[in-house]
Parts: C-alpha cells; sequence; structure tokens
C-alpha cells in the first residue's frame, strides 16, 4: 500500500494539516526523506483541527460523484495502515444515521434515492428502530438511513497519532514559512498542501465553516447524526469524553481575515442540536471555531503539477480533506514512482463535474453544511 522502496530523493510537503500529514507519512513510509514544514509549531490551529472529522461518503453523495464514494471508502481503509497501533483510539466504525423530520420527506427520500441500490451500503430504518439506536434522539422522526459503512474520526488526536508516526519513522519537521518555488532548489520534490491562501490559485476559493463543541456527558451518541432539510442540512458527531461537535456553516468568499464566529451562525448550530437532542438544552459550550475550507468550482479535489511535476499541489478539499486526503496521499506516492494509481483520474479536474454554488456573505445568508 505504501510498500517501502530504496529512494534518494529529498521531498519537501508544505502545510501540517490533514492533507500534508497523510502525505507526509505515506511518503515517509515509502521511504523517501521527507521534510514537514508549517509556519506554526505542531498542532497548528488549522482547519483540520477543527472538522468534524466525518468519514461519511454516502452521506455525502448529492455532492460527491459515485467513483470519489468509492476513493472514500478506501480512504477509510488507508486511514488504519496510517494510523496503525493509534487507530482504535481515533478511529470509530459505527456508521452514521440520517434522519429527516416528517416535513421534509421530498428532500429525504431525494437524498435516499441518490444511495443507489447497494444495499450493504445503507438501509431504511423506522422510529422504533431509530430510538434503539440512538435513545436520546427527540421522538419526531418516523424514518431515517442506516449507513453501517461509514465512521468518524476524533480530529486533534488523528492529528497527533499522525505527527508522531512521522516522526517516529524520522521524518523531519521544520517551523518556517516556504515558498514551493524556493523549495524546488532544495528539494527534489515539493509538495504544496497549505490548503487556501490568497494569490496561490485562481481557481481556489475560500469557504468559512464554523463549528461549536459542546460537552454533556450525560448524553451518549453511537455514530454521527445528520439531518436533512431543504436548506441547512448538519451534523452532531460524538466525541470521546462527553463532548460533542456540531457543524458546520459553509458561507462561499467570507472575509479571509475575520475567523471570529458569527452569533447567528451558534444561535442556529445550537438551535438545531437541542431540537435533535432535547437534553442538550443542558450542555456546556466548549468552543466556538471558525475556519477557512480551500474549494475549486466542482467542489472536488485536485493534484496540480507545476515545474515540470516537481511541485504537486494538493489542495480544493472542501469538506472531504479526512475522506480523501489519505487516497491522495497514496495517488502522489505513485505519481512519485511512476506507477499507475486507479484512483488518479479523480484528482486532475478533468471530469466534466459542473460547478455548485454556495451561499455567499454578501448575501447575509448562512447555509449549514
Amino acid at each position: 500500500m505504501f510498500a517501502t522502496s530504496s529512494s534518494s530523493q529529498d521531498i519537501a510537503v508544505i502545510g501540517a494539516g490533514v492533507t500534508g500529514l497523510t502525505a507526509a507519512l505515506a511518503l515517509q513510509m515509502a521511504g523517501y526523506r521527507v521534510t514537514l514544514l508549517d509556519r506554526h509549531p505542531f498542532p497548528t490551529e488549522n482547519t483540520s483541527a477543527i472538522a468534524g472529522g466525518m468519514l461519511a461518503p454516502f452521506s455525502e453523495c448529492e455532492l460527491l460523484p459515485s467513483d470519489y464514494v468509492r476513493a472514500g471508502l478506501r480512504g477509510i481503509e488507508l486511514w488504519k495502515v496510517l494510523l496503525g497501533d493509534a487507530y482504535p483510539d481515533c478511529l470509530f466504525e459505527n456508521g452514521s444515521l440520517v434522519v429527516c423530520a416528517p416535513e421534509y420527506a421530498t428532500e429525504f427520500q431525494s437524498f435516499a434515492n441518490s444511495l443507489g441500490d447497494d444495499t450493504n451500503a445503507w438501509q431504511f430504518v423506522h422510529a422504533d428502530t431509530i430510538k434503539t439506536l440512538e435513545p436520546h434522539l427527540a421522538q419526531s422522526f418516523d424514518s431515517g438511513v442506516l449507513l453501517p459503512r461509514e465512521a468518524h474520526l476524533v480530529p486533534d488526536k488523528t492529528l497527533k497519532a499522525l505527527f508522531e508516526a512521522f516522526q517516529d519513522l524520522d521524518g523531519k519537521f521544520r517551523v518556517r514559512s516556504a515558498d514551493p518555488a524556493q523549495l524546488a532548489q532544495e528539494y527534489d520534490r515539493v509538495i504544496d498542501c497549505r490548503g487556501f491562501v490568497p494569490g496561490i490559485d485562481q481557481d481556489l476559493f475560500a469557504v468559512q465553516g464554523e463549528i461549536v463543541i459542546i460537552h454533556c456527558p450525560h448524553v451518549h451518541l453511537q455514530r454521527p447524526l445528520r439531518i436533512i432539510r431543504p436548506d441547512t442540512p448538519f451534523y452532531i458527531v460524538p466525541r470521546p469524553g462527553g463532548e460533542f461537535a456540531i457543524g458546520a456553516t459553509a458561507i462561499a468568499h467570507a472575509d479571509e481575515t475575520e475567523w471570529r464566529v458569527r452569533v447567528s451562525s451558534a444561535m442556529t448550530l445550537l438551535k438545531f442540536a437541542t431540537d435533535i437532542v432535547p437534553a442538550f438544552y443542558d450542555a456546556r459550550i466548549v468552543a466556538l471555531h471558525s475556519g477557512l475550507r480551500a474549494a475549486y468550482p466542482s467542489l472536488l479535489p485536485e493534484i496540480r503539477s507545476e515545474a515540470d511535476g516537481r511541485i504537486l499541489r494538493l489542495n480544493g478539499l472542501y469538506r472531504h480533506g479526512y475522506l480523501l486526503s489519505p487516497v491522495m496521499a497514496a495517488c502522489v506516492v505513485n505519481l512519485i514512482r511512476g506507477e499507475p494509481d486507479s484512483y488518479a483520474k479523480l484528482f486532475t479536474g478533468l471530469l466534466n463535474v459542473p460547478p455548485i454554488r454556495l451561499p455567499e456573505e454578501a448575501g447575509g445568508s448562512v447555509s449549514i453544511q
């Protein structure tokens, strides 16, 4: 998978988010001499650190073409390889549950139709089963979809495990700002995983995401919940220690200098959460986070090559960073080796996928994604 081969290549990876860490570790496992660079000491407070951590390819099937759903399933398996002995503490394979209030039955049916006919991937569940699966949910959900092959990660533990595994394999970490073109004079290859940086790619834009972390130890959820609505689908992800991540907004072309969470966003997220799990009224707010996610118009990631392939830019993962970054990392290893990769075509940017428009800040609307 990331089998070691003898190589004399020195490779620089820029960015210690989930994309950079998976790429750096995969390359180090494959036998390359890798230096990971970030302008901040680890752990960095980047968008990866505040993500929901869901590995939910089927839940995203209305945005992800079927080939990417399959790639996402591959990504879940690759996480076990990358995390090694740490994966039981980081990765939870309890599936996910998608529910919908009766008044949004049309939207729910549209979502169910997009899942296809693979009955091993999902199953309809009704009120009694929902109550058995998640007793703390409100009583208003008559039907749902259980997605048993989905999973979720704990972001901070996962990033720490990746970083430690990289260092255990003698990977080097440097705290410094880095320019890919300059690094290309020092290293054989440069892998740019910085996410959204103004001016580096005219096709790339920033999508602001806001998330609320709460603590409510007397509530127990076994798996992430995703709520289908016509305008504001959102999720609740359980974390260790009685914490829950509630998110997340998606606002395109937001102010790139403003990282604070909007009051309207926090109120919307908390209202949805307490409507779904009434016991959350007694919860305590642990943190409000905001970050910028990089996206291309198709909302699909790409690997772009420059300087005759010596610089590779991995970007545009939008809200699929944890799901697809291991697959991109494997592609990078195979690209550098000159070997074929069955998923490489997904990251060329050449697939005929139409642009998807997200709400923008100027319109004053907030879409929960």
